[in-house]
């Protein structure tokens, strides 16, 4: 039968059909004519009047559109954009779906129940990407490796399958203008109660440990590494304790500058005692 059809819509385009349409069969197949002997449409439907349709103009610029219940679904323009909810694609693939409607865009399956759904979601034009719960993880593979991955709890892998409970993990370096850490700080170093080592210890904890009190050590951080906000809270702990430690330095440098002072005004006194006693002893 479909090779029958298939004859006759050549020959009707071969020699320029005259009729405005024609009707093969019964609820099976219509062909068009614009009138000019040009073949411009085919159209098959059932009963309850879902059909599809071919509209092609001749020699001419044409579009081909496919139909079901006399709504446009899908359309191959001139150019060979293909529309899927449009008639006026703008790339090689349009799709288009109402807004606020995660059930349309572009969804990609498999026989396992897998699903990928690519769509936009609300007025906001928020392009979501969505896999199913059985889909994990979505990954990213380029020249036959996987470069990148998405597991369903949301945690993201670059150079690294192994993401453990990290939000994001990368093996390899970053490269970025700028980096916010949002973690505690070390002020309590200030604080009243806070209960300042002393130099003498601190030497004694480096002779032991072979590292600063509450700093890794070498080769705890070459097995764990370090968090880079912990760290920094770390530093500025020792950073304000050297600050501390130097005050304190200096404050006995000026009261050492001014014990001195008084010991050269003291000699001073001592000299012009000594000047008058001598100078009374060669009087006598």
């Amino acid at each position: 039968m479909k090779k029958i059809l298939t004859t006759i819509a050549l020959i009707g385009i071969s020699f320029g059909m005259k009729a405005q349409d024609l009707t093969l069969g019964i609820n099976n197949a219509l062909l068009g004519n614009n009138g000019s002997g040009l073949f411009t449409q085919l159209i098959f439907w059932n009963g309850s009047n879902a059909y599809y349709g071919r509209n092609a103009l001749g020699a001419g610029i044409n579009n081909q559109y496919f139909r079901t219940n006399g709504i446009d679904r899908m359309i191959i323009n001139y150019d060979g954009n293909i529309g899927i909810g449009t008639t006026q694609p703008t790339s090689k693939l349009f799709i288009n779906q109402p807004l606020d409607n995660n059930n349309g865009g572009l969804s990609i399956s498999d026989t396992g129940g897998r699903l990928i759904q690519i769509y936009g979601e609300g007025s906001a034009g928020r392009q979501v990407i969505r896999t199913s719960a059985t889909l994990n993880p979505l990954a990213f593979d380029l020249n036959g490796n996987e470069k990148m991955r998405i597991n369903s709890n949301g945690n993201v892998g670059i150079g690294t399958t192994n993401l453990g409970s990290w939000k994001l993990a990368v093996n390899g370096k970053i490269r970025a203008k700028e980096i916010k850490v949002e973690t505690g700080w070390s002020d309590f170093v200030f604080y009243d109660d806070y209960k300042l080592p002393t130099l003498q210890e601190v030497e004694n904890h480096i002779k032991e440990k072979g590292h600063l009190k509450d700093i890794p050590s070498e080769k705890e951080v070459e097995k764990n590494g370090i968090f880079l906000g912990e760290m920094d809270s770390k530093l500025l702990q020792k950073i304000e304790e050297l600050t501390l430690y130097t005050i304190q330095q200096q404050k006995e440098i000026d009261n050492l500058e001014k014990e001195n002072e008084e010991v050269k005004l003291l000699n001073k006194k001592l000299l012009e005692l000594q000047s008058r006693l001598e100078k009374l002893e060669s009087e006598k």
